[in-house]
């Protein structure tokens, strides 16, 4: 009687319950601001469990340009984007949530309108929840582009956006190693930018700019040991290579 008292009260309420599913969604907003708004890192994962799975991708179902990270992959690249003081103008803004309560697991998916210094854009995210320790706690979150406005551009990504930047990557010709990166990178097709820039830089004349774009594609993929080791090639080769953002705390370059 003793043991099923305890495992009753490890167990989360139902979420059915609207109550419950009330402080899923409080919990995920303080999870996010935690980390967008105010850059604390270990609040930002406490809601996350030991083994969550990070999904990046280019709309709400898997598909093949997907980047899937685990925690600890997560943690390092988030741990390089915090490590600057979060900017007055990162704000989240949250929409409705959609409950999946009677999933086998249980999800909850949320719009969110972020603002950042030069634009803005609007994200969608569905977490997958699982009980534990008492709660519920987030096993995976998926994350998927709406809508994105910085400087002069305004994209909508939709399945026509979609095709119409697979086919410009697709086309046939000889490009410059610049345009064809570009193409990747707008294309959200990074592993592919990343396996070519693995090819340019295991050619003995790979200059400081291949090593720093793998590195930059190396972030994006979530992969933070491929990129400092990147950007240490560059450097080696170039004292004052142009690193990604991220990265430039490892560059003797001036600040501009």
């Amino acid at each position: 009687m003793v043991g099923l008292l305890a495992f009753t009260l490890l167990l989360a309420p139902p979420l059915a319950d609207d109550a419950a599913q009330v402080r899923v969604v409080k919990a995920i907003k303080e999870s996010e601001r935690a980390g967008f708004e105010r850059h604390r890192l270990p609040a930002h994962l406490d809601l996350y469990t030991r083994d969550a799975v990070f999904v990046r991708g280019r709309g709400e179902a898997p598909g093949p340009y997907d980047v899937q990270m685990t925690r600890a992959q997560a943690q390092a690249l988030l741990a390089l984007e915090y490590a600057a003081p979060p900017s007055r103008t990162d704000r989240l803004f949250f929409e409705e949530p959609e409950f999946d309560a009677a999933g086998t697991p249980p999800t909850v998916t949320l719009r969110i309108s972020r603002n950042f210094f030069g634009g803005n854009d609007v994200i969608s995210r569905r977490y997958t929840l699982r009980q534990e320790g008492g709660r519920w706690r987030v096993s995976a979150v998926r994350t998927w582009p709406i809508e994105e406005h910085v400087a002069d551009s305004d994209i909508t990504f939709n399945d026509a956006f979609w095709a119409q930047v697979d086919a410009i990557v697709d086309r046939q010709g000889t490009f410059e190693l610049v345009e064809k990166l570009e193409d990747y990178r707008y294309a959200r097709r990074y592993r592919e930018a990343w396996t070519l820039l693995v090819q340019m830089t295991a050619r003995a004349d790979a200059t400081a700019a291949d090593w720093s774009q793998r590195a930059a594609y190396a972030l994006r993929l979530g992969d933070v040991d491929d990129a400092r080791a990147s950007a240490r090639k560059a450097l080696a080769l170039d004292a004052l290579a142009d690193l990604p953002p991220l990265l430039r705390g490892m560059s003797k370059k001036p600040t501009p």
